[in-house]
């Protein structure tokens, strides 16, 4: 997944692999995925790379990208296990439906001081109406067709 606004802000987003590519029927940790980020931000650019997702949450992730798309979206905001992806949809006072991706922790760039900064992390925006989350979705869909869930929840 690849997203961009007009004033340079980026981030791309990719399933790397299983945390645990040799463990296929743990309930839990089969379906741990390592997520690769890579971001550009007004105060510079970063990448990292984390196990920060489960199978399913990547599911999820899809499904919302793919209802996010409509001005009469459900839920305005999608977090994980791991706290340090999140996505919301913000509606400005001007009506503009803004999707911001919150990295922290693991994702969060170099130059926020490592605890409580890092922790509090930083948010990436992008005008919805510019972006095209069908292509989205379906990058992150083709991503999970090749790291399905292994075992059940």
């Amino acid at each position: 997944m690849h997203l961009t606004a007009s004033d340079g802000t980026s981030f791309q987003f990719a399933v790397a692999g299983y945390q645990f590519p040799a463990l296929a029927t743990a309930e839990y940790d089969s379906n741990w995925l390592n997520i690769r980020i890579a971001a550009t931000h007004s105060n510079g650019s970063w990448h990292a790379q984390d196990p920060s997702l489960l199978t399913y949450e990547l599911q999820e992730l899809v499904e919302w990208l793919e209802h996010v798309r409509s001005p009469r979206s459900g839920s305005s905001s999608l977090d994980f296990v791991e706290p340090c992806l999140e996505f919301h949809l913000r509606v400005t006072a001007q009506g503009e439906r803004i999707l911001v991706v919150h990295l922290a922790s693991e994702f969060a760039p170099p130059w926020l001081t490592p605890g409580a900064e890092a922790v509090a992390g930083i948010d990436l925006q992008f005008p919805i109406a510019l972006l095209d989350l069908e292509s989205a979705a379906a990058s992150l869909r083709d991503d999970l067709s090749k790291f399905p869930q292994r075992a059940e929840r």
